[in-house]
């Protein structure tokens, strides 16, 4: 009995020991301390971190953090105050030409969620936590670090994410949840891309499709940004006219037509993952190779003069020049330099075809093209006369009359 009753005793004085010294040491640990503190009590096995994939809580995600980027830029302390989770110094961002998520973490709790960001602003990784409380459809936000974020993926974050979180509903601070349609998704990749051809040619170039980039510019960034160059007017331009959306199971593509045109592939396989392409003219699948062994004489020269001048609207120069009859070429054109310049010179940005004629002269065609300019509405008209010999397979080779 007395070793229980000297047992008991021990246990009081610890308790009152340990009591004593919390009361001396916390009232002079920093503010910070005390968090650091508190984010070093991790719990694993309470807290039920998942991956978010959604698209719907993705685009929640964006609009908070696109928010958070203006309203540092704008320097609106007014609207940042009412969106920081805490008191945060007000960073100025350059103009930010491509936000990416690449990585969500998420808590989930009855009313509301926290999110564990992680992003690229242009070349940079930058990470966020957003809180959304669903039921006043209102959000708070604030800058992260990588080790938080590698925390949430571990499943290892500070004990306070057990908690509810309530936020008051403001009018800078209120979450879009509506479900973005298929045109909203197409438009945001369009226009991204857009922007960051003529901006930020090198990240764009990282979006285009492998095999594409490879069969297009060689894997060469300088042929893209020339390619860029070129075309600079028209991409700026560029504007959606036609969308056709095809799901499959595990992705999902955007057929774009613009304005000139031109059709784009994006293939979507989830938000943080997505390609984009361009139709191309010089070189062809095996379906289409047996598409066009199946036309006759006539067709395939209207199909292969149609094929020219879209080169000549992408300013595809080479392959174009690459297509003229031996002859023809080296008594005209010795460089493809004097080509360029010709063709600058002859045929318009982007070119409208009137109704082809097409004659046949022995092995050869003879092919009247009437064309206008398709970028303005008083439109110039012009007409040039080909000569087109079609060769093996898909191949042919062409001249023409020079003014």
């Amino acid at each position: 009995m007395n070793k229980i009753k000297i047992l008991m005793l021990i246990i009081i004085i610890a308790i009152i020991t340990t009591t004593l010294l919390l009361i001396i040491v916390l009232p002079n640990l920093k503010e910070k301390e005390i968090l650091e503190l508190q984010s070093q009590v991790l719990n694993e096995d309470i807290l039920d971190i998942q991956e978010e994939i959604s698209y719907k809580a993705y685009s929640i995600i964006l609009n908070c953090i696109e928010n958070y980027i203006q309203y540092n830029n704008e320097a609106d302390e007014e609207k940042l105050s009412a969106i920081l989770e805490e008191t945060a110094i007000i960073e100025k961002y350059d103009e930010i030409y491509y936000l990416q998520i690449e990585k969500i973490y998420k808590i989930e709790r009855i009313n509301d969620t926290t999110y564990f960001v992680k992003t690229i602003l242009d070349d940079k990784n930058v990470y966020f936590v957003v809180n959304v409380d669903y039921i006043t459809k209102s959000y708070n936000i604030r800058k992260s670090t990588e080790s938080e974020f590698e925390n949430a993926r571990e499943n290892k974050v500070a004990q306070k994410y057990l908690q509810s979180i309530e936020i008051e509903n403001n009018e800078n601070n209120e979450i879009y949840d509506k479900d973005l349609t298929n045109k909203q998704i197409a438009n945001k990749y369009f226009y991204n891309y857009i922007k960051l051809a003529v901006n930020k040619p090198e990240i764009a170039f990282n979006i285009l499709e492998k095999n594409y980039k490879l069969k297009k510019f060689n894997n060469d960034i300088n042929s893209y940004k020339e390619y860029v160059e070129e075309n600079k007017e028209k991409i700026i331009n560029s504007a959606i006219i036609n969308l056709k959306v095809e799901a499959q199971e595990n992705y999902k593509k955007y057929v774009i037509q613009d304005v000139y045109e031109r059709t784009y592939t994006i293939t979507e396989y989830n938000y943080s993952n997505y390609t984009i392409e361009l139709e191309e003219y010089e070189f062809e699948s095996d379906e289409e190779k047996e598409e066009y062994s199946k036309l006759s004489s006539k067709e395939k020269v209207k199909s292969n003069i149609e094929k020219i001048f879209k080169l000549l609207d992408e300013k595809e120069y080479s392959k174009v020049y690459e297509k003229l009859n031996d002859e023809f070429r080296k008594n005209n054109f010795s460089t493809l330099e004097s080509f360029k310049q010709y063709a600058r010179n002859t045929f318009f940005d982007y070119n409208m075809l009137g109704q082809i004629v097409i004659e046949e002269q022995g092995t050869n065609y003879v092919i009247i093209v009437p064309y206008k300019d398709g970028t303005s509405s008083a439109a110039e008209k012009r007409t040039k006369t080909f000569v087109m010999k079609l060769l093996e397979g898909t191949e042919f080779e062409i001249s023409f009359q020079i003014n």
